[in-house]
């Protein structure tokens, strides 16, 4: 459904990234055929990482489009594949465990304001978070901070929940792969060395992290990253 703008209409594509969690999926667009949102959007597409038959069911099920690779891409290649994926002026892009709180008169609001917004040039990017149920916390801010770190080799170290003082990665050794990764546990450095050290452990191996992009046990609850 396009909506008309100072510049003329505008279409608008809804796009759901998601990665091995079919389960999430299935209960996340339930949330959002409750109120017929897929009608407020000109093209609405399911994106999975290492897609399987699971996924491509589920969008079916639902009558949306479905795409996907066969290797998982770590967010920022996901994200970037699911808007190369688009055809639509703007999109609105989600996780697959947005689910929806309100109903299809406020989205279609809220959807309208935004893209006239932006359309007319007064903002670049809107970001619709509910301000009563905001939702959890961005905790791996921590994680995302070990592979993105300042570049002045003289910064304080900075200290992250549970763990041995972050310092800049010069001072750690860190490889350039390991500044690629964006998922599961950091790679070895010096500092987690140390740790395994004082711990009285003769390892020299990184502690182990929980995982943060583990598949979801279908009999359980859904938490997927």
């Amino acid at each position: 459904m396009a909506i008309d703008t100072e510049a003329g209409p505008c279409s608008v594509g809804l796009g759901m990234l998601s990665w091995r969690a079919p389960t999430t999926v299935d209960h996340t667009l339930a949330s959002y055929a409750r109120e017929d949102i897929f009608g407020l959007f000109d093209q609405v597409l399911l994106y999975c990482q290492e897609i399987t038959d699971a996924d491509r069911e589920i969008a079916a099920k639902y009558g949306i489009e479905c795409s996907g690779n066969h290797r998982n891409r770590g967010i920022c290649g996901g994200v970037r594949a699911l808007l190369e994926a688009m055809d639509t002026d703007y999109v609105l892009m989600v996780e697959n465990d947005c689910v929806l709180l309100e109903d299809r008169d406020e989205v279609a609001h809220q959807l309208r304001s935004a893209v006239k917004d932006m359309a007319a040039g007064r903002a670049q990017v809107f970001r619709l978070r509910h301000r009563v149920q905001p939702g959890e916390d961005f905790h791996t801010v921590d994680k995302y901070r070990r592979y993105h770190l300042p570049s002045d080799p003289d910064a304080p170290p900075r200290q992250t929940r549970g763990q041995a003082p972050c310092r800049p990665a010069s001072r750690q050794g860190r490889t350039p792969q390991g500044h690629r990764r964006l998922c599961g546990s950091p790679p070895r450095t010096a500092i987690s060395r140390r740790v395994s050290e004082n711990s009285g452990r003769q390892s020299h191996r990184s502690p182990k992290t929980p995982q943060l992009d583990q598949p979801v046990d279908p009999g359980g609850p859904a938490l997927d990253a």
